[in-house]
């Protein structure tokens, strides 16, 4: 991740695509505890965590953009966990990732509160903040 942070502040500009990613963290990868294909996703959260750690405002901005970007696109139970361990918690991608959850659960979302395992998987805080969504009828 270091070495996304340095091209970063040399050419201000993220990544292109998940190969120049996984090019410019290769050293990163086997540290990172995720499902293995998810890490570049989660490279992308501990980047986004990193830059509000550091107070970069420009990469904070550029990857919250691109964040929201993807995690509206699809998002993992994996990815969630890590962005709950990683993001300070009033952080709005996190309540982005909530809402996120509860679209994408749809039709079987009277049925999250007996969905089998996901609860496991998942910060408690975020189980907390679905099942309150739900209950609030927001998600």
């Amino acid at each position: 991740m270091f070495n996304i942070f340095i091209a970063w502040l040399h050419s201000q500009e993220l990544p292109h695509d998940n190969t120049e990613w996984e090019l410019l963290a290769r050293d990163d990868l086997a540290t990172i505890e995720c499902a293995r294909f998810n890490h570049v996703k989660t490279l992308k959260i501990l980047l986004y965590a990193l830059a509000s750690r550091l107070a970069v405002p420009k990469l904070y901005t550029a990857m919250n953009r691109h964040l929201v970007h993807i995690i509206t696109a699809r998002q993992t139970l994996d990815i969630m966990a890590h962005a709950f361990t990683h993001l300070a918690p009033q952080d709005p991608v996190l309540e982005l990732l909530v809402d996120t959850w509860g679209v994408m659960c749809g039709e079987r979302r009277e049925t999250l509160e007996d969905e089998e395992g996901w609860r496991e998987r998942v910060p408690g805080v975020f189980a907390w903040r679905v099942t309150m969504g739900v209950r609030e009828g927001r998600v």
